[in-house]
């Protein structure tokens, strides 16, 4: 079945980083109760694959978050550690 996200997040994130671990447990959580709306890719800066996303959205700093709206549009930057529910703050979900 073909999923509309409403949000994808990408979460550019490192291999030996204790604040990107802290992330993924968020990431994780967010994945549980909002994983039908917000598509969550995380991309590995110490992989090529990764930098190039990196370099593509201009990222300098692990962790970072980008949040898209389903046009592709940047709709949040956030660099460091961010909690589930600031981020949902960010984003318009209705949970019903």
């Amino acid at each position: 079945t073909e999923h509309s996200y409403k949000y994808t997040l990408i979460e550019f994130s490192g291999a030996g980083c204790s604040i990107c671990r802290k992330m993924k447990n968020e990431l994780d959580e967010l994945n549980k109760t909002h994983g039908k709306v917000v598509n969550i890719v995380i991309q590995q800066m110490t992989q090529r694959n990764g930098l190039q996303w990196g370099k593509y959205y201009g990222v300098v700093m692990i962790p970072t978050q980008i949040i898209l709206d389903r046009q592709g549009k940047e709709i949040l930057r956030h660099t460091g550690f961010i909690s589930k529910s600031d981020l949902l703050g960010h984003l318009k979900i209705n949970d019903n």
